[in-house]
């Protein structure tokens, strides 16, 4: 006789072992990671590609600016102010990398203007969106170039010297650094109304306008001649000078003077200023008054009445001009404004008959290799 063992199921449930727990625990924390990881990068890529459609509008707001008023805008001036009208869009001034508060702030920090000449290549900085922990930076440079650049170090704690560190790594000395023997570029204005190097220097020449004209609209024309430590020569050429004229000379000495001189070449004003016996020259060192060399908070010239086609030199220095009102340049630059009418009229001295902005910068090659 068979005997039948019932079995009773055990109703002692089996829980997880500790490392059946720890494994899951990890693999969890895994894809959180993974997860957190990739959204992350997507949303670091995300606000790249905003700061780089940014910085294009602004880009395109610097050059309308630019052909306006031959000239980038001046140092520390708001950009979302200075470029609204030409923008139209505020959002484009606020930094996605960071939460920037008030638009045009870290555009403005980070701005170094450069040189009318630098306007199209080689490419120099302009500015920049950054981000908090200055890692990440969204680069504008001349000609709308915009750029993206990860791993970075920047001194966020102090903008000057990260607009300065930007400026080193993607501007005119991104190769190899500032020299230290030229770091000083600048000039001096001596008692005679010279405007001398101070350093080692190459010397860069923009003519921002010429508005010596008559009623009927025709502008007179102006040939200048230059002299940097030698004879005289034609910095824009033979040609008369219509603004947006250009010119660079390399490796100049230090304590050398930068004289300009302009003259009337139009036949029929020739002759009628001698008729008159008014000079046909001005040179910005002598001593006639009619020509005014303005320098870093200087009080700008204001325009004044005249013929309602000319452009008047309050105008014509508009880039130049500063929050406070006064003329806001860079050490390295001077503003050389002239007039040929001697009379104090209505239609007398009103200084944009001429108006030249030169700047000095650090020499590109030593000055004993020229």
């Amino acid at each position: 006789m068979s005997t039948i063992i019932a079995v009773r199921p055990s109703t002692k449930l089996r829980g997880f072992t500790t490392i059946e727990v720890l494994v899951t625990i990890g693999v969890i924390a895994a894809l959180l990671m993974l997860g957190s990881s990739v959204y992350r990068k997507a949303r670091h890529a995300a606000r790249v590609a905003v700061a780089e459609n940014n910085l294009r509008q602004v880009a395109t707001g610097l050059d309308l600016y630019f052909r306006r008023f031959l000239a980038y805008p001046p140092q520390g001036c708001d950009l979302a102010t200075v470029l609204g009208p030409f923008v139209g869009d505020e959002r484009a001034f606020t930094n996605p990398l960071t939460d920037e508060h008030r638009p045009g702030k870290t555009l403005r920090e980070l701005y170094v203007r450069p040189h009318p000449s630098q306007v199209d290549s080689p490419h120099y900085y302009v500015t920049a969106f950054v981000s908090d922990d200055g890692s990440t930076a969204v680069v504008l440079k001349t000609g709308g170039i915009v750029e993206h650049h990860d791993g970075l170090r920047l001194p966020v704690d102090s903008p000057r010297q990260a607009a300065a560190a930007l400026d080193l790594l993607w501007g005119r000395y991104r190769e190899g650094g500032l020299p230290d023997d030229t770091a000083d570029a600048g000039f001096d204005i001596t008692d005679s109304n010279d405007v001398v190097t101070r350093v080692c220097s190459d010397v860069h020449m923009a003519a921002l306008g010429s508005q010596f004209g008559y009623a009927d609209g025709r502008l007179v024309d102006i040939k200048v001649t230059g002299q940097i430590g030698g004879g005289w020569f034609l910095p824009f050429g033979d040609a008369p000078c219509n603004g947006g004229e250009t010119y660079r000379q390399e490796s100049v000495g230090a304590g050398t003077p930068v004289t300009l001189r302009a003259e009337i070449v139009d036949p029929y004003t020739r002759s009628l200023w001698r008729r008159y016996g008014y000079p046909l020259a001005y040179t910005s060192n002598d001593s006639s008054g009619q020509v005014v060399v303005l320098r870093n908070g200087d009080e700008p010239i204001s325009n004044k009445p005249g013929y309602s086609y000319q452009v008047g030199v309050g105008t014509l220095l508009a880039p130049y001009v500063g929050p406070n009102g006064r003329i806001a340049i860079a050490d390295n630059e001077a503003l050389y404004c002239f007039d040929f009418n001697p009379l104090r009229t209505r239609f007398g001295i009103d200084f944009n008959d001429l108006v030249i902005l030169a700047t000095a910068t650090a020499a590109e090659r030593p000055c004993e290799d020229n």
